[in-house]
């Protein structure tokens, strides 16, 4: 009996410290949004021609640096669904700052910047826009550092997708 009793304390100790408790009713409202189906260039493939490249000028700033020219639009869903977001993936070059393209020849790269300065873009990275002033996004041949480049053609791919965050 002594085991019951000494529980018995304990609980009737629990009680006092405990005081008067007050109790409130939590309520939980919301609304459900639909986010809105985006579509990029009209859903047709993005050409970027360099055309021409001169080795001896490739600087990886300046030269030959092209807009990507995309546009986005956005239907049904709800405006209040969130941030728009643009994101460009592609296969990074495996020198440097692993940040350039890589493009069919080796040792060239295709160096994504976004907006009107020159800042770099990394695959994969979301940004912000509005589909009336999209970020504007450009690509300019980058060579690795100490290679020789023969003339030959290239290529380079990436997917462009925007989408409600």
């Amino acid at each position: 009996m002594k085991y019951f009793s000494g529980m018995a304390a304990l609980a009737y100790m629990g009680l006092l410290a405990c005081g008067n408790a007050q109790a409130v009713n939590v309520s939980f409202t919301g609304t459900l949004l639909e986010q809105p189906a985006c579509t990029v260039s009209d859903g047709k493939d993005i050409t970027v021609a360099f055309d021409n490249v001169a080795i001896s000028k490739i600087d990886g700033v300046s030269y030959k640096k092209m807009e990507i020219p995309y546009s986005v639009s956005c239907t049904g869903g709800s405006s209040s669904y969130g941030d728009l977001k643009v994101k460009l993936d592609f296969t990074p070059v495996s020198w440097g700052d692993s940040k350039p393209l890589q493009s069919s020849v080796t040792n060239l790269g295709l160096r994504i910047t976004q907006g009107t300065g020159d800042t770099t873009y990394a695959s994969g990275t979301k940004l912000t826009i509005t589909t009336a002033t999209p970020t504007k996004l450009y690509a300019v041949p980058i060579a690795r550092p100490g290679a020789s480049l023969v003339g030959a053609t290239f290529s380079g791919a990436a997917t462009l997708t925007a989408e409600y965050e």
